[in-house]
C-alpha cells in the first residue's frame, strides 16, 4: 500500500540549494523525509526519522534537516545548520508574535470579557488543533477568569 506525502516544506540552503520536506505516516508512526538539491536540481542527499508518537524538536524537521546536511557532504556542514536552525527559530518565534497578536485583537473586536475569551480560545485551538486542552472546570469559571488566563498565554507569546 502506497502512504500519501504531505504537509511539504522547502527551505533555502543558500547557493542556490534546498531541502524539500514532507511527512510520511507509517503502520507505527510516522516518519519525516529530508531531500538537498543542489543548485539545477541535482539531488546530494536523503535522509528520514521515524517516530511514534511526536518529535521533540525546536522546530519541525530539525533531526532530519541535520542529518540531510551530514550526509550530503557539504563544505561546512556545522555552520549551515546554525544558519537554518537561526532561520527556523526566527520563524518560530515570528509565527508565536503573530498569534499573540491576534489574540489580543479579540479585546477589540468582542463586546466583554466572555466573548474576548472565546476569541482568543478559538485563534488559539484554530493554530495548535487538538494539542489545546482546557481545564475539566473550565465552562464554570468566571469569565473574567478565563479572560486572564488566555492573556497570560497571549503575552507570553508576544514576548518569546
Amino acid at each position: 500500500m502506497s502512504r500519501k506525502y504531505y504537509n511539504f516544506k522547502t527551505i533555502d540552503a543558500g547557493q542556490g540549494r534546498t531541502i524539500e520536506l514532507s511527512t510520511q505516516d507509517t503502520n507505527y508512526g510516522f516518519r519525516h523525509i529530508a531531500e538537498f538539491y543542489q543548485a539545477g536540481g541535482y539531488k546530494i542527499g536523503y535522509a528520514k526519522r521515524c517516530y511514534y508518537n511526536r518529535t521533540w524538536e525546536a522546530y519541525e524537521y530539525q533531526s532530519v534537516i541535520h542529518d540531510v546536511i551530514e550526509v550530503a557532504s557539504v563544505d561546512d556542514p556545522e555552520a549551515l545548520k546554525k544558519v537554518i536552525d537561526e532561520q527556523q527559530s526566527q520563524k518560530v518565534h515570528d509565527d508565536f508574535a503573530m498569534l499573540g497578536a491576534i489574540m489580543s485583537i479579540g479585546d477589540i473586536v468582542s463586546d466583554g470579557p466572555g466573548q474576548s475569551a472565546d476569541f482568543k480560545l478559538r485563534m488559539l485551538k484554530a493554530r495548535f488543533g487538538d494539542a489545546v486542552s482546557t481545564p475539566a472546570d473550565w465552562d464554570e469559571l468566571a469569565p473574567e477568569v478565563k479572560l486572564d488566563r488566555l492573556n497570560k498565554i497571549s503575552n507570553m507569546f508576544m514576548e518569546v
